[in-house]
């Protein structure tokens, strides 16, 4: 089906989609204005979107409401291509049968929520070479709900400026892997990738078999969690609601200007699952503003060829909580340099904490807890399916809030833990983000159209070149 040049208007969603494909002139030529494109449960398949623009009209998100260009199935062997979609809910939230879809070569800007969402079943996915930015929550995410998100990936996307969660997150799967991307400017409660075993509903699938985290650029990644007065590393991998049994390699990373943390470990449920089982091999951290490693539970992981310079205050934060959790250890597998230090304990009558250096793996006897994190949010997180409903007013929430929004109390402190013992992170530095300011024109000076400064990822659909 050939989509003309013009504007076009969408009054209800389309289902029974498949076999079909939707082609148009290009994305700034064949433009349809809709906050609901496709809206179905299955599909036998073979449907292909290519080369138009999706425009919505969603200003505020509302979890039961499926303003998304695709909400649900497009069957197995489809794809997504060359496709500009802007202000929905969610760009692709996929349950059901996508088996060996690809999603490549599209931009999904200013969503309330996440860009795209491989909610569960995902067989074979491969989403690759997109432009992601101004996401209201995780830009891409897979999150393994009903069954588990197997052998699929996401590979040379470029995500800039997710708003409330992370640029990528993996929670739950099998055989995963994250390859290739470039992640910048993450702004409250997120990390640039997060490995999670954050399960927000059940049944949920826990990372198994192999995840793959290779070839990723994370710039100014990382930001402080506004309900927990948290820290959040570039990249965390977190043992939230079970322990991490997977294998996670993670592989020639580049961490650059990041606020806090390189690399953090943490169970963020505050129940002390361990975080094993972990690799990191070939990386380069560049002016981190706290720590390079900010380890906060049990577990163990492996560095090799990590080179750190600019670092913020030490080479490593190593406290598990709660107490008497277990210890993290970490393994020198050598080529290490720049971060040997260690984010010491408080000295008596001191209100600073001092760097220690220390060598790699740090002492074998367990640290005392640190101070525990405040209370988990007490808000309602907007639900994971657009087919959820709130809970009612008066209820306990059925699922935590991904909303920012202050805690209401503090996580009582374990009998025999000392505020002292153990020192929080070190604060981070606010983040070097580029200068946006331009010197004004002279009178003599005029701006002529140039196809450098008018590129296809900045010209909206629909305008014409001079």
């Amino acid at each position: 089906m050939w989509i003309p040049p013009g504007d076009y208007r969408l009054t209800s969603s389309l289902n029974g989609v498949q076999n079909v494909t939707l082609q148009g002139a290009g994305s700034w030529h064949s433009v349809v204005h809709t906050s609901r494109f496709i809206d179905q449960s299955s599909s036998s398949g073979g449907v292909h979107l290519k080369d138009f623009a999706v425009i919505g009209e969603v200003t505020e998100r509302v979890d039961s409401n499926p303003d998304n260009f695709v909400n649900g199935s497009l069957g197995p062997g489809s794809s997504v291509s060359g496709m500009w979609l802007q202000h929905l809910k969610v760009g692709l939230w996929l349950t059901g049968n996508n088996d060996n879809l690809v999603v490549e070569n599209n931009r999904i800007l200013d969503t309330t929520a996440d860009g795209l969402n491989l909610n569960g079943n995902a067989r074979g996915v491969r989403v690759r070479n997109n432009f992601l930015r101004n996401n209201g929550d995780d830009a891409l995410a897979m999150w393994s709900l009903y069954s588990p998100d197997t052998n699929s990936s996401f590979e040379s996307n470029t995500i800039s400026q997710p708003n409330l969660a992370n640029g990528i997150a993996i929670y739950g799967g099998t055989d995963l892997a994250v390859k290739n991307n470039l992640i910048s400017d993450t702004n409250a409660l997120g990390s640039g990738i997060a490995i999670s075993n954050q399960k927000f509903l059940d049944p949920f699938s826990p990372l198994a078999g192999t995840i793959t985290v290779s070839g990723n650029t994370l710039v100014r990644a990382g930001a402080m969690n506004p309900n927990w007065q948290h820290p959040m590393g570039a990249l965390r991998v977190d043992s939230y609601d079970s322990a991490i049994e997977a294998n996670v390699s993670i592989t020639g990373t580049t961490i650059t200007d990041s606020p806090y943390s390189a690399f953090e470990f943490v169970s963020g449920g505050g129940h002390g699952y361990a975080t094993k089982n972990v690799t990191v091999d070939g990386a380069t951290v560049r002016n981190t503003g706290t720590v390079v490693v900010q380890a906060e539970s049990q577990g163990a992981a492996k560095f090799s060829n990590v080179q750190a310079t600019g670092v913020g205050a030490a080479g490593i934060y190593n406290c598990p909580y709660p107490a008497g959790s277990g210890t993290f250890t970490l393994t020198d597998g050598g080529g290490n340099a720049g971060w040997s230090s260690t984010w010491g304990t408080a000295r008596p009558g001191r209100s600073r904490a001092r760097a220690t250096p220390t060598p790699i793996p740090p002492a074998t006897s367990p640290r005392a807890a640190p101070p525990p994190p405040p209370a988990r949010r007490t808000s309602t997180r907007p639900a994971r399916r657009s087919t959820a409903t709130r809970a009612p007013t008066g209820s306990p929430p059925t699922t935590p809030s991904r909303r920012p929004g202050p805690s209401t109390s503090a996580r009582p402190r374990p009998s025999g833990a000392s505020s002292s013992s153990c020192r929080p992170p070190p604060p981070g530095r606010r983040a070097r983000r580029p200068c946006r300011c331009r010197a004004a024109p002279t009178a003599r000076r005029t701006r002529r159209w140039s196809p450098r400064r008018a590129t296809a990822s900045t010209r909206r659909p629909g305008t014409r070149r001079p």
